[in-house]
């Protein structure tokens, strides 16, 4: 069962159409990213190894949803380091498995993390 920290597919979906869409974050760990040519069509690649680096730069007030393959520990793992650090993050329930098996949106090319920031907005 999918706890009170998770979003489904089909609501991350309605939310990303939204006016204030959630940054969504690519967190599986590297030999499944590596062995995965897709990622969500809206997501970053956000390195669960490096969270401390990236996770930072998610600004204050902004909402973050995180995936792995299934939408287990990994997922579930970073965003309670990121609510911890006082992120509003959710887990996608179900993983990237999940939303390509309802068809959702997802895409083919990766995309690299962004450059760190040398400054932190407050």
């Amino acid at each position: 069962m999918d706890g009170p920290n998770s979003i489904s597919s089909r609501d991350l979906f309605e939310w990303l159409g939204t006016a204030s869409p959630p940054l969504v974050f690519d967190v599986r760990r590297a030999a499944a990213f590596a062995a995965d040519s897709r990622m969500l069509a809206s997501a970053e690649r956000g390195a669960r190894d490096k969270v401390v680096e990236w996770g930072w730069q998610i600004a204050a007030g902004r909402h973050a949803v995180v995936y792995c393959v299934y939408g287990h520990e990994v997922s579930q793992e970073v965003a309670r380091e990121l609510r911890e650090a006082g992120i509003e993050a959710r887990y996608l329930a179900g993983g990237i498995t999940g939303w390509a098996e309802l068809g959702l949106p997802l895409r083919t090319e990766k995309a690299e993390p962004p450059p760190a920031r040398e400054d932190r907005a407050q």
